[in-house]
């Protein structure tokens, strides 16, 4: 996916990517919230280009900056002596309602723990079945390795020795 780092609109990409792109889930003050890729995501220009509207702080504290493209379909209240922020659905909000029972969402950062589980229990399956072939070749070598070692050798002193080979491969 090509992106590139625009001094105007921050980070660029094209707006036929924005399909592969996810819906992020954020937990904040105790409640989960979606943002979907409609709304980190906005068409500028004339040549189908699409702007990033998430940034980083820059700061390695795991914050950013969500901007306007987060807030739309809320109404937005800040309270300056308090330090909150109230956020409340829009009456002409896009949105859905965040979790109403603030359960986690069950698919985080992209990975399906039900695919992942299944993945999992493939691999065990497979291991499993490599460390029984082993174990029924060893068994099957050492048999052979046995039944082997109590054949009676007879040499005959008047054959070669690829002759009796030959015979004692033959007789086994």
């Amino acid at each position: 996916m090509g992106y590139y780092d625009d001094p105007t609109y921050g980070i660029v990409l094209s707006c036929e990517h924005r399909d592969i792109l996810f819906d992020i889930k954020l937990h904040i003050a105790g409640n989960w919230y979606e943002v979907k890729r409609i709304d980190y995501l906005i068409k500028i220009g004339s040549d189908y280009q699409c702007q990033l509207c998430l940034r980083d702080t820059g700061v390695e504290d795991g914050r950013w900056y969500l901007g306007t493209s987060f807030m739309a379909g809320y109404y937005m209240q800040f309270d300056r002596t308090a330090g909150t922020i109230t956020m409340n659905h829009a009456a002409s909000g896009t949105k859905g309602p965040w979790a109403e029972d603030n359960t986690a969402p069950v698919n985080i950062y992209g990975i399906n723990w039900t695919t992942v589980g299944l993945l999992i229990m493939g691999i065990g399956i497979c291991v499993i079945l490599f460390v029984v072939i082993c174990i029924f070749a060893f068994c099957y070598l050492l048999r052979m390795t046995m039944l082997a070692a109590s054949m009676p050798v007879k040499v005959k002193k008047d054959e070669s020795l690829g002759t009796q080979l030959h015979s004692l491969i033959a007789s086994a």
